[in-house]
């Protein structure tokens, strides 16, 4: 197990502050003092919820790969891996239209 350190901010090439938890996870993405996006992982470290306006919570596999995208309780993404080839996509479907239909 790491050791965590203290929580940072930096500024990106842009201009905009970052912060990161004591894990080194971004948390935090604001600009001019309003918050643009905010991130919150699960205990093993992995995006869970990514927030720029709307929360969009994502589903993992064991392999970590994302099985799927949620907002507002309704799919927007899913996808599909190769069982043989960890990184390899075999399909995905999104939702264009936002109306909860998947294509």
């Amino acid at each position: 197990m790491t050791t965590p350190r203290a929580v940072i901010s930096e500024q990106d090439d842009t201009g905009k502050q970052l912060i990161y938890d004591a894990w080194d996870q971004l948390v935090t993405v604001n600009s001019g003092g309003v918050t643009l996006a905010t991130y919150s992982y699960d205990a093993q470290g992995r995006g869970i919820v990514a927030n720029s306006g709307t929360a969009t919570d994502l589903y993992y596999s064991s392999a970590w790969q994302v099985l799927e995208e949620r907002q507002g309780g309704q799919a927007r993404a899913q996808y599909v891996w190769d069982p043989e080839y960890v990184d390899a996509l075999v399909e995905s479907d999104r939702d264009p239209t936002g109306g909860g239909t998947l294509s």
